[in-house]
C-alpha cells in the first residue's frame, strides 16, 4: 500500500546531509503502529496591561517544598532504573516481543516532537533511517544518529533487527523534530524509499511500559484480556531522566477509562 503523507516538509534544499562512516549492526527489527502525534497545548498570552507582582524572595516553605519535588523527583528515576533492570518485567517483555501478546491489543506511545532526543538519551534507544533498499540482498547502506556527537552516520552492512518496538519519527512534524533528527531524516528525501525512521526502543524501556501499564490496569479492577489499548505518555523526570504514564486504557466494549480519574 502507498505510505501514509508525512507531516511537514523534509524537501529543504534536496541536499542529502552529511555522514559520517561507522560499523555494521546485527539484531532485527519488525514494524508497529505509529504513534499518534503529542497535541499542541495552547496557553493564554499574559494581558500586557496587568500589574506585574515585585519578585520576592522565596519563603521557608517554598524552599521546603522545592527539595522535596528535587528528593521525589530523584526517588521517581531511581525507581525507573529498577525497572529496566528487573528480571520478571525483562521477561515479560521478551514474551510480548515474541507474540505472545493477542491480535487487536496495542500500546500507542506519545512524546513530543522535541522530546525525541532526551527520551532516546534516558533509555538508550537507537535513531535510524533504513532504507527499502537497506533490505534487499548485496551491498545495504543505512544511517544512524550518533547521540553522542549529534553527527549521522553512515552504516554498511545488514540494519538492526531484533527490535520489536519503535515510535515512528514520521508520525511526527518534521519542522518540530531536533535539527540533528531533520538532519538524519534528509538522508532519504523520498517518503515512499523509507522502511523505517524511527527510535527502537532496548527492551530495557519495554518494561517499564509494562510495568506501567500493569499499575494502571490495577485501579480499574478489569483483566488484560479485556484492554483493546493502552495510551501511554512519555514523562520527564529530573536530570535527564524519563518514566512513561498510562494515560488512557480503551477496552473492548468500547469503555475508555483514564487512569488519574480513578
Amino acid at each position: 500500500a502507498p505510505p501514509p503523507p508525512e507531516v511537514g516538509d523534509p524537501d529543504g534544499t534536496g541536499e542529502a546531509a552529511p555522514v559520517a562512516s561507522a560499523a555494521g549492526a546485527d539484531e532485527e527489527l519488525a514494524e508497529s503502529p505509529p504513534p499518534a502525534e503529542e497535541p499542541e497545548v495552547v496557553t493564554e498570552e499574559a494581558d500586557p496591561l496587568a500589574e506585574v507582582e515585585p519578585e520576592t524572595a522565596a519563603t521557608p516553605d517554598a524552599t521546603a517544598q522545592a527539595e522535596a519535588d528535587a528528593v521525589a523527583g530523584t526517588s521517581a528515576a531511581q525507581g525507573v532504573r529498577a525497572l529496566m533492570g528487573d528480571a520478571e518485567l525483562l521477561d515479560a517483555a521478551r514474551d510480548e516481543w515474541a507474540g505472545a501478546t493477542r491480535s487487536g491489543f496495542q500500546t500507542t506511545l506519545l512524546a513530543a516532537p522535541e522530546e525525541q532526543l532526551d527520551i532516546a538519551r534516558a533509555f538508550g534507544e537507537e535513531l535510524v533511517l533504513i532504507p527499502r533498499a537497506a533490505l534487499g540482498e548485496g551491498s545495504t547502506r543505512w544511517f544512524r544518529l550518533d547521540l553522542a556527537s549529534g553527527r549521522v552516520q553512515a552504516v554498511d552492512g545488514a540494519p538492526p533487527t531484533g527490535y520489536r518496538q519503535y515510535r515512528d519519527l514520521l508520525a511526527y512534524e518534521y519542522e518540530r523534530l531536533p535539527a540533528a533528527l531533520r538532519d538524519l531524516r534528509k538522508c532519504v528525501l523520498a517518503r515512499n524509499e523509507i522502511f523505517v525512521f524511527g527510535a527502537l526502543l532496548p527492551l530495557e524501556e519495554w518494561a517499564v511500559v509494562v510495568a506501567r501499564r500493569r499499575e494502571a490496569l490495577r485501579a480499574t479492577g478489569r483483566s488484560l484480556e479485556e484492554v483493546r489499548r493502552f495510551v501511554v505518555h512519555y514523562v520527564a523526570l529530573p536530570d535527564g531522566a524519563f518514566d512513561v504514564e498510562v494515560r488512557e486504557i480503551l477496552f473492548a466494549d468500547g469503555t475508555r477509562v483514564r487512569p488519574e480519574t480513578l
